[in-house]
């Protein structure tokens, strides 16, 4: 129990009733419960930590303050600090392990500490500097040889700093690491796509005619997807969203799967069903925001370069890149690239940047594409990004022209709102009692209701532009919008510090002030009533958060781009762009002849008893699903938790049947008979959800050549900007 504790607390042992920064220690304990990957050693004497580095600067945003027990915004010019290194370290290339050696950044953990380590050549920024002694390093180092130094870091990392000395915590360091994580590619058309949200579609300057340009090539895709069964193969073989998982294997494998046997199979009712169910989640997914484009998650590496020179004492305080500019490789040189970080609240919010390229940090840095160097010198990105820092925040960026172009019509006139509102000094004490109130005080949390919140007004300012307004009739607007995005940070930092603010209140006071109401007549009473109104894709948001629409609240279209979204997608008709009609096979065409062409009495009464089991299966799951519509969130999750234990019961009973090729033949042609209509998908699913190979020995063997996709410059299909052409598998 003591090692427990030791490891737990570092070695700080505050005694009961000690005052104590008990939110912060609280946060940092849990740094060693955190759940990891992998491990990964450094001792104690690679570590170089120098001191970390603020920029102060002047620059005009829309402040958003603490005054007189309420909450102020107002655009004025102020001083802007940033900690440019904030929870960033360098990793020599060395210490890579090699599975992770693809990799630019590993996030470490270590008993109160937490870091983003990004991979750098460390050794031969020394080497090439004629750094050769310990005493020529500017910082802290335990290291007895300068090849020692795997790791630059600063005290923004050691969060044990805010409670001990830098000489204790490397004598309590363990060598072991967790490595939490590291930068992915999206798993989207080989981490070339990226999926938008409807945070950042909902704050750009987008007409009508331009939200409909930026959903044609989505569009056209879930056409294609729709009548051509080679694309809708290479679809669900590089799933943009796990759909309806069975416990077993997810429908889109056994779809990939049949397709891939038997090329009739698409002309089945099966696979219609599952077409359209595939086209439906595609719309679906289209209405909350998720559009695809060029682009991808890329993790901040925060003045890397800068870090390096602070390590021997040659930093002076500029940047390598200049303000207004980042560094990937993932994007062209030259060119303006749109960036946004979740959650993202406002147009002031959007960050418009110059990719650049530099020599410097690529000799000493191995950035891949999922990694972007920032700037935070004299420049106020931090904020912008709605409190980023560099312990492995990440942002999307994109190089879409359409949004570029609506993210700068008016880009000056949207300052950054920036937090100045002071972390609560609270006298706090290491007391059961204290740790109680701070956990109540912790949590509840406002940060989706701020969210929405702040894309209600985001829509009613839009409204306010299209109909003629101008940006100073709505200045007041934009500053409330501005305080939500201040909000969002301070809900999400609540984990670690308390603030004087409550946010509760605040949210309060701008909902009402930005009340709409409508009168309404009852359908069934005729009374009027009134209702609040809201934007129609709000209905989109609640639905799909697992929550019923409020009854109270009446939905109309807004001149907004989320609306406008909405209003295309709900007229958008897949049938018009298919076949006048589909060829429809039984599903028996596919199946191998009966050996048995007479199968016997146990044959038959072992296939009913089966169609029993699912009959069963079916009843339960239909009974569990009903008043589903006004469970809570939570009691919806139990339910779909209880439905795959159903389903996984009566798959695993099936599998436990000897079962033969006659029965799974009498099993298989009961997929067309009309009386087993209601279960045959579920007959289906569960006996492709058992380890038996026999379900796929008994389809036919493919009479036709099976197509699929392959990238090719001189391809006839294009998937968004991407050419591919068929190949016969």
């Amino acid at each position: 129990m003591y090692i427990f504790i030791v490891a737990e607390t570092c070695g700080l042992f505050p005694k009961d009733g000690d005052e104590i920064d008990l939110a912060a220690f609280e946060a940092y304990i849990s740094l060693t419960s955190s759940s990891i990957i992998d491990t990964i050693e450094i001792k104690p004497e690679n570590f170089l930590i120098v001191d970390d580095y603020k920029s102060v600067f002047k620059d005009t945003v829309i402040g958003v303050s603490f005054e007189n027990d309420k909450l102020v915004a107002k655009e004025q010019e102020y001083e802007i600090t940033n900690s440019i290194f904030d929870g960033e370290s360098l990793l020599d290339e060395s210490c890579f392990p090699d599975k992770y050696n693809k990799y630019s950044m590993l996030l470490l953990r270590q008993r109160f500490f937490k870091s983003a380590c990004f991979k750098t050549k460390i050794q031969k920024w020394f080497a090439d500097n004629n750094i050769t002694e310990i005493s020529q390093l500017n910082g802290f180092t335990t290291a007895d040889d300068i090849s020692k130094i795997k790791v630059i870091t600063t005290p923004s990392s050691i969060k044990f700093m805010k409670f001990g000395t830098l000489q204790k915590w490397l004598d309590m360091l363990e060598p072991t690491f967790g490595i939490v994580k590291h930068e992915k590619p999206t798993h989207y058309f080989d981490g070339r796509k990226v999926s938008c949200h409807y945070q950042l579609i909902n704050t750009l300057q987008l007409s009508e005619s331009d939200v409909n340009k930026l959903l044609e090539p989505s569009l056209d895709y879930i056409t294609k997807v729709r009548s051509d069964p080679a694309i809708l193969r290479y679809h669900i073989n590089y799933p943009y969203k796990e759909m309806d998982i069975n416990p077993i294997v997810s429908k889109n494998e056994i779809v990939f799967k049949l397709l891939g046997v038997n090329a009739d199979f698409a002309k089945t009712k099966l696979y219609y069903d599952f077409r359209n169910d595939l086209v439906r989640s595609l719309i679906r997914e289209l209405k909350q925001g998720h559009i695809l484009i060029n682009g991808n998650y890329s993790t901040l590496l925060g003045n890397g370069y800068e870090l390096l020179r602070q390590s021997i004492g040659k930093f002076n305080g500029e940047s390598i890149i200049g303000k207004g500019n980042i560094h990937s490789r993932r994007f062209e040189y030259d060119k303006v690239i749109l960036g946004s970080r979740s959650p993202h609240v406002c147009a002031g919010n959007v960050l418009l940047v110059r990719n650049v390229a530099c020599d410097e940090i690529d000799k000493y840095f191995d950035l891949s594409n999922e990694v972007v160097y920032v700037n935070a010198i004299g420049e106020n990105i931090q904020q912008k990004l709605n409190g980023a820092d560099y312990d492995s925040d990440s942002i999307l960026l994109t190089d879409n022209q359409l949004l570029i172009d609506a993210a700068q019509k008016n880009c000056d006139k949207f300052k950054v709102p920036t937090c100045f509102v002071s972390a609560k000094k609270i006298k706090r004490y290491y007391t059961n009692e204290q740790k109680a109130d701070l956990d109540v005080k912790t949590s509840v949390n406002k940060i989706g209701e701020d969210i929405n919140l702040s894309q209600q007004l985001n829509s009613l300012f839009w409204q306010h532009i299209y109909d003629g307004q101008t940006f100073e009739q709505n200045r007041e607007l934009y500053e409330d919008i501005c305080k939500l995005a201040v909000l969002s940070g301070i809900e999400i930092d609540k984990a670690k510090r308390e603030y004087e603010v409550d946010v509760e209140k605040e949210l309060n006071l701008i909902k009402k002030k930005y009340l709409i109401i409508k009168e309404c007549v009852d359908r069934i009473t005729g009374e009027k009533i009134e209702k609040i109104v809201k934007p129609v894709f709000f209905k989109m948001i609640t639905r799909e958060n697992g929550y019923d629409l409020n009854p109270k609240h009446y939905y109309r279209y807004f001149d907004t781009p989320m609306d406008y979204l909405q209003k295309r997608l709900n007229s958008f008709n897949f049938h018009s762009a298919r076949e006048n009609t589909d060829e429809v096979l039984p599903f028996s065409s596919i199946i191998k002849p009966c050996a048995n062409p007479n199968p016997g009495r146990s044959y038959r009464e072992q296939r009913d008893r089966i169609i029993e089991i699912v009959k069963n299966c079916n009843s339960a799951l239909l009974e569990l699903y009903i008043g589903y519509d006004e469970k809570t969130k939570e009691e919806k999750e139990e339910v779909k938790n209880q439905a795959n234990e159903i389903k996984q019961e009566c798959v695993e009973y099936v599998n436990s049947l000897l079962i033969n090729e006659t029965t799974m033949y009498l099993l298989l042609a009961t997929l067309d008979n009309k009386m087993y209509r209601r279960i045959s998908r579920r007959i289906f699913t569960i006996l492709f959800g058992t380890p038996n190979k026999l379900f796929f020995s008994m389809v036919e063997d493919n009479k036709n050549k099976i197509e699929k996709l392959e990238e090719s410059e001189n391809g006839d299909i294009i998937l968004y900007d991407i050419t591919y052409k068929k190949i016969h598998s």
